[in-house]
């Protein structure tokens, strides 16, 4: 991991105290800082053991530090929390057949374990940044899906890639295929105006495929055929 450095800087206790109170307004004691402070050293040691892994047991390791990482964000987010309390279980399990592909991986929400409440944890704090009026950087609030929307769902690995924010051109150059996210640029013109820009690979060669192209778009990201709940999507040409 290049950056366990930064990591580290938070395995002292009045760093990671000090840290707590002025990014989330409240003070752990000490036993609650040891805590986070331990999911945290873990995390940062499965990661780091994982880099000098052979491959067939990298992703283990990964993940393991990933849950370490999520246990601590848990406690860090929620003061009533205590490591001793938190879900002996992650809650997803392995659905994929003996003979899949890597890309045809699966796994299951099965209920609440770590990740249910590491979802519900960071799900609220989501936010949307962009540009206002006058080049001032700002950001709203955007909450994602709860835990309790997604319990029994079934995602595959080809499904998760595809939305990961800046593969789009490595997974439609693997799979022949457009990703499920889209990188997009969102300024504020004035009080009332929003300027949402996307780029698409695609030129269109007349009127009609420019219809098709922009429809494309409304009917694969549904937000962008709102309106007044959201400005910008009043701002896509319509035809």
């Amino acid at each position: 991991m290049s950056q366990s450095h930064n990591l580290q800087f938070l395995e002292s206790t009045n760093n990671l105290s000090s840290i707590i109170e002025r990014k989330h307004g409240w003070h752990p004691n000490l036993e609650q800082t040891k805590e986070i402070l331990a999911c945290l050293r873990q995390g940062r040691l499965f990661y780091e053991a994982s880099a000098a892994s052979p491959i067939e047991i990298r992703p283990l390791q990964q993940f393991y530090g990933m849950l370490g990482f999520a246990k601590a964000l848990i406690l860090v987010t929620d003061r009533r929390n205590r490591l001793g309390n938190l879900a002996g279980s992650h809650a997803l399990k392995d659905t994929s057949t003996p003979d899949s592909r890597l890309a045809e991986l699966s796994a299951k929400i099965t209920g609440r374990g770590t990740f249910h409440y590491f979802n519900d944890a960071i799900a609220i704090r989501n936010k949307l940044h962009f540009i206002e009026a006058g080049s001032n950087p700002r950001s709203t609030e955007m909450p994602c899906a709860r835990s309790d929307s997604l319990e029994n769902l079934t995602i595959n690995l080809r499904s998760l890639l595809s939305r990961i924010p800046g593969l789009e051109d490595l997974y439609e150059s693997t799979f022949q295929e457009r990703a499920n996210c889209a990188s997009f640029f969102l300024n504020s013109l004035n009080q009332d105006s929003w300027n949402l820009v996307v780029t698409d690979s695609d030129v269109p060669n007349s009127r009609d495929q420019l219809r098709a192209l922009v429809n494309g778009w409304r009917e694969k990201y549904p937000f962008l055929r709102q309106r007044g709940g959201a400005a910008c999507s009043d701002r896509v040409p319509r035809f």
